[in-house]
């Protein structure tokens, strides 16, 4: 009797072991995915990934754009009584999309979690309709003649707020900024 309780116990060690590893090796997958995740770069995310990875880690803040890019954000000359802008130069995604500059504007006052955020978006074309493909747009605004600069902009409404893709008159056939804002 004693043999046999014995053996039962032996065989209940191995299978709560055999349990504890199994949920162990789970976790270790679990934390090698987050670790995977938290030290993928911008140059190996698409523009795709990179409006999808900001539109999930909202609201927009300073840390935490500065931690995806990278860089480190300087406060503007633009700032003023009622918004504080922080800006830097930008990064090459994967395929060569290359970010020239990002600009952070936060609220002074109120909700200070209600930024904006501006990519500007140069030395590659991509075309309206790859955007069309990805998104439902609706025309928002168009230039009015003052400056090759103005852009003719476009938005989508998201899960976590608005995007805003915009052509420059400079360049009107290729994407020359994504905004992020509520």
């Amino acid at each position: 009797m004693l043999l046999s309780h014995h053996k039962k116990c032996v065989a209940c060690k191995l299978l709560v072991f055999i349990v504890m590893s199994v949920m162990l090796a789970g976790c270790g997958f679990r934390h090698e995915a987050q670790a995977k995740e938290s030290i993928m770069t911008t140059k190996q995310m698409t523009l795709w990934e990179v409006i999808d990875y900001i539109g999930d880690h909202l609201p927009l803040k300073r840390n935490k754009i500065e931690s995806l890019f990278k860089i480190t954000l300087k406060k503007s000359e633009s700032s003023n009584q009622y918004w504080t802008f922080w800006e830097s130069a930008g990064d090459v995604l994967q395929s060569d999309v290359h970010i020239s500059r990002i600009v952070l504007g936060v609220q002074n006052s109120g909700d200070n979690d209600l930024g904006n955020l501006t990519l500007n978006i140069t030395d590659s074309c991509i075309k309206l309709e790859q955007v069309k493909q990805k998104y439902n747009l609706q025309l928002l605004g168009t230039p009015r003649g003052r400056s090759l600069d103005e852009e003719t902009t476009y938005e989508t409404a998201t899960s976590w707020g608005r995007l805003i893709f915009g052509f420059s008159e400079r360049n009107p056939g290729c994407l020359s900024s994504v905004g992020f804002g509520k």
